[in-house]
This record gives C-alpha cells, structure tokens and sequence, in this order.
C-alpha cells in the first residue's frame, strides 16, 4: 500500500511540474522563446522533459556565461 502512495504522488508531482513548465513556457511570446531555443511547437516536449530535445544547439559565444 505505502508503494501505491508514493507512487500516486510521485506522478501527481511530475504533473503539476508539467503543467507548470508549459504553463510558463506558453506565455512567453515567440521572440522570448526564440531567445532560449525553443519553438513553441516544441513546448510540450520541452515541459515533458523529452531528453532527445536539446534546448541549445549552437549559440552564441558573445552569450557563453550569459545564458
């Protein structure tokens, strides 16, 4: 039984940490989410934690330390 708890809680944390990244995710404009990488096709996967999603493949070294 104590499995069966933690692991109803476990997914309703994992929920609400998505709902919550995509929730901020989608209200930034599409030029803010350029500026981090992101597509807002892509938001779900990013809120999802998709590991095969890279949020920065090249950028640029003016920014290296910035961002």
């Amino acid at each position: 039984m104590t499995n069966l708890v933690k692991n109803f809680l476990q997914k309703l944390r994992s929920r609400q940490s998505y709902r919550n990244t995509y929730n901020e995710l989608a209200r930034l404009t599409d030029r803010e989410l350029n500026d981090i990488g992101i597509g807002r096709g892509d938001i779900k996967r990013v809120a999802m934690g998709d590991p095969e999603y890279r949020l920065v493949s090249d950028y640029n070294d003016n920014l290296k330390g910035w961002v």
